[in-house]
């Protein structure tokens, strides 16, 4: 019999790898040369895939040697197994991607959001391979209360519906807590036929003045675009563009990740989203902001408003508009002065009166 203290030899151990993830809590390996650490979201473990910004990772990967950038690494855990896999470059988003051979080995770690992936230098690497890494995995504690803590908050989890059901308090206030991020109310809006037929979403160009990051004017008279990063009810942080468009004359967040946002809640004309910002615990930065949802029906049951504040106002006419008057395409473009488009807002707001 093996005496109590003396541990087994990594091949000897026998747990599985949930045990085994549950062991992982100290800090870092003191044997081995750390590189960096990488938390999962829900977008990684859906898409069964790791994402890794480049400023964290490209002192330690495979140099950029062109356009369709590709390189295989080798890859071995904490008991010594190893896996070939293959990273590639996502040059738009400036991210490195491993999804060649990672699906296999989150599966054995059964790795979830908010899952942390370490990496690091093996103290003994394969001779033959030039870029080897260890892999340590550390279950999140955070991620074990996340059903607990959204019960909590009166949010239904389910594949078909994803609806927080805790209500705007009084805006400027902090509203509500999700995932241990404390979040304010900042207004709501409607969907229109565009907003989820096409590929971006018009925002009140009040509320975009007030709420997001000023667009900087550029010499020709365009206004630069600005990222925010958004955090959906499942826990999915995902960068999304606000540009102020000259021919919606308005501002809108345009690209694949809002009709991403859109496919994956299956979101319709009525349905009423509310942005909230993120007002403690974030990574860093002030461009982070929660949106959530109600359906149509629910947004009635519940006496919300279509656009602004929330409370009972009522319905306003106008389909495709900027704030829900008039058809969306003003007559008019912006004259280029700060905010960019109140004087744009007063006119259409006659016009639709009118």
């Amino acid at each position: 019999m093996m005496p109590e203290g003396k541990r087994k030899p990594p091949n000897a151990q026998q747990s599985t790898p949930t045990d085994q993830n549950r062991k992982i809590q100290s800090p870092t390996r003191t044997r081995e040369t750390f590189l960096f650490e990488q938390q999962l979201d829900s977008n990684d473990v859906e898409r069964r895939q790791i994402r890794i910004p480049w400023e964290k990772a490209e002192k330690h990967f495979p140099p950029h040697t062109g356009l369709n950038f590709s390189h295989e690494v080798l890859v071995s855990d904490t008991r010594n197994e190893s896996w070939t896999m293959r990273i590639s470059d996502h040059r738009l988003k400036r991210q490195y991607g491993i999804e060649v051979g990672w699906p296999k080995f989150a599966t054995k770690y059964n790795l979830e959001a908010m899952d942390v992936v370490r990496f690091y230098r093996p103290l003994n690497p394969n001779p033959s391979q030039k870029y080897h890494y260890l892999i340590e995995c550390r279950k999140s504690t955070e991620g074990n209360t996340r059903r607990n803590e959204k019960k909590a908050e009166g949010i239904v989890i389910g594949k078909q519906k994803q609806t927080e059901v805790v209500h705007q308090k009084e805006p400027g206030k902090t509203d509500m807590k999700f995932n241990g991020y404390a979040l304010k109310f900042l207004f709501q809006k409607e969907l229109t036929r565009a907003d989820v037929t096409q590929k971006f979403l018009r925002i009140p160009i009040e509320e975009a003045e007030k709420h997001f990051p000023p667009l900087v004017k550029k010499p020709d008279g365009s206004h630069k675009e600005e990222g925010i990063m958004v955090c959906d009810p499942r826990g999915w942080w995902r960068w999304m563009k606000i540009r102020f468009s000259g021919f919606l004359v308005g501002y809108v967040i345009a690209g694949e990740d809002w009709s991403e946002y859109v496919s994956k809640h299956e979101l319709h004309q009525k349905d009423v989203i509310r942005f909230f910002k993120v007002v403690k615990h974030v990574p860093a930065g002030d461009k982070h902001y929660y949106v959530d949802y109600l359906r149509a029906k629910e947004a009635v049951e519940t006496n919300v408003s279509p656009s602004g504040k929330g409370g009972g106002s009522k319905k306003r006419g106008g389909g495709e508009g900027i704030g829900g008057g008039g058809s969306g395409v003003g007559d008019g473009g912006g004259n280029g002065k700060t905010p960019i488009g109140s004087q744009i807002w007063k006119r259409k707001a006659r016009n639709s009166s009118g």
